[in-house]
């Protein structure tokens, strides 16, 4: 494999916390010449919904749209190979996502079929669970304990809910940033949209990421905002994302919902495609428009700004991971249907 050439330069950018302090100088890294590891000639993906790395080292990609998981070895002589098909049998699947690893067991929230399968890389299947409640329209965050943390669009006074394995409710994080909306009126959503507005069930719509020690983050995807929550549940960090991208995106969305004459037709808004944590460092994937390329924005555990991240000759990166063992990001590629890797600095 080619080493990427990394070019790291030094500017200012602010992100402005809840607290009104900014960050101090952050690094932008450009990381160039991303290795494709699945093609969209080789027809194996049809959209990565998220992406893991195992602790042997095989990167695990759901495929929401195929209904299967892709393994890409740690073995690079080796031919992806895929797990599991559409069905509702044991080791089938219904729009798998997200996916992540409790020791050595893969855990996947099978959601077209209301469940959680356990599952070994060889597909053998160790177990079934019920999925918990709302993660069939929220996107759930896997703990180290089997239970799950869900977003409530708003729902019982907070942002999301925390569930043990068996599915019994721990504890509720956050406090809506709007009213929360029961009733799903896309007419009435479609209309905001319209007139520049961002509608509640949206500004209340999150992306929980545990942070390890019990901490967790929120990230609230349309409203540009992360909150970090102790292991009690009280705030400890709110902070604004600010990146020269996210007008463009609100831009597109407007667009998106005035160009489309159906009334009942509504295109929503993310600033943020997909979150992890990795050393601490909340890492966000920006949802970005085109020309701008893949962004990532690395902030510390005070959710201040440390590193800026751009992946020029790639588009449309929707989901990531880390491969710590090798210094490498993974990314979907949506549009393209295809995974690549860029080495780290």
């Amino acid at each position: 494999m080619e080493r990427l050439n990394v070019r790291v330069l030094s500017f200012i950018v602010a992100l402005v916390a809840g607290c009104d302090t900014t960050s101090p100088a952050a690094e932008r890294v450009v990381l160039e010449g991303p290795e494709f590891l699945v093609t969209t000639e080789s027809e194996l993906l049809g959209t990565a919904t998220d992406i893991e790395v195992a602790p042997n080292g095989t990167v695990v990609v759901a495929d929401g749209l195929s209904h299967r998981l892709l393994l890409l070895s740690a073995d690079t002589n080796e031919d992806p190979h895929i797990l599991g098909n559409e069905g509702a049998g044991p080791g089938e699947f219904q729009r798998p996502g997200p996916i992540g690893f409790i020791g050595d067991t893969l855990h996947v929230f099978d959601r077209g079929n209301g469940r959680r399968q356990l599952m070994s890389l060889d597909g053998a299947v160790h177990g079934t669970g019920a999925m918990f409640p709302e993660a069939d329209v929220a996107w759930p965050a896997l703990l180290p304990d089997g239970g799950a943390i869900v977003g409530t669009f708003g729902a019982d006074s907070a942002l999301a809910v925390i569930y043990d394995r068996s599915g019994n409710r721990t504890r509720l994080l956050g406090v809506p940033v709007a009213p929360h909306q029961a009733f799903w009126d896309f007419t009435a959503m479609k209309r905001m949209a319209v007139e520049g507005e961002v509608p509640a069930q949206f500004r209340n719509q999150v992306r929980p990421v545990p942070a390890g020690g019990g901490d967790v983050w929120l990230v609230l995807t349309a409203e540009g905002e992360v909150h970090r929550y102790d292991a009690t549940g009280s705030l400890q960090v709110r902070a604004s994302i600010h990146d020269a991208t996210m007008a463009a995106t609100f831009d597109a969305y407007v667009r998106r919902n005035r160009e489309d004459g159906r009334a009942f037709a509504f295109s929503g808004l993310s600033y943020v495609h997909d979150a992890i944590v990795n050393n601490n460092d909340l890492w966000l994937l920006l949802n970005v428009e085109e020309p701008a390329p893949p962004t990532i924005l690395v902030l510390d555990r005070e959710g201040m700004l440390v590193t800026r991240m751009e992946i020029p000759g790639i588009s449309e990166a929707n989901t990531f991971a880390i491969d710590r063992n090798r210094g490498q990001l993974i990314l979907g590629l949506q549009q393209a249907a295809a995974i690549v890797a860029v080495t780290l600095p």
